[in-house]
């Protein structure tokens, strides 16, 4: 496993996600697409939906789903009729889900960030409390990091 490549695909994630305009689900898949050499273009709109907890719903935090499913395409079994296939997709995600929850406190959206994202008021707040900065991007990094080192496995 190799340090930088892990260092890499946190900044890279950040930076899709601060600067290049992607939800956090997106920047975390694409960087992690990157770090294994695969286009995500055509997937990219697969993880769209996922930001800001599912559609702004404050759910499961879209950086960890944005590692879930790189994690799944890159990594997991392709015979999902196995049970045995099913469960080594489960135990490849299990420790950046347990790394991310601890990492941030939590797994969910909502809790992250304090906000409720989905109302207006929750926007407003999201953007006067810095949250982006404060609580997102080091969300987004530290996924891509946790999916990173399960890649580089």
């Amino acid at each position: 496993m190799d340090k930088l490549d892990i260092e890499w695909a946190g900044r890279r994630a950040g930076e899709l996600f601060a600067l290049d305009g992607y939800n956090c689900t997106m920047a975390v898949m694409r960087a992690l697409m990157e770090l294994a050499g695969r286009d995500a273009t055509e997937l990219l709109p697969l993880a769209a939906p996922f930001g800001a907890g599912i559609a702004r719903a404050g759910l499961t935090c879209g950086a960890l789903t944005g590692a879930v499913l790189a994690l799944g395409l890159l990594k997991a079994p392709r015979a999902y009729e196995d049970h045995d296939a099913k469960e080594e997709s489960y135990r490849l995600c299990a420790p950046v889900v347990k790394g991310f929850a601890e990492g941030m406190g939590s797994a969910l959206c909502a809790e992250i960030t304090g906000v409720d994202i989905a109302s207006k008021e929750g926007r407003r707040r999201f953007v006067e409390e810095g949250t982006l900065e404060k609580k997102c991007v080091p969300a987004v990094e530290l996924a891509a990091r946790l999916g990173a080192e399960i890649l580089l496995q």
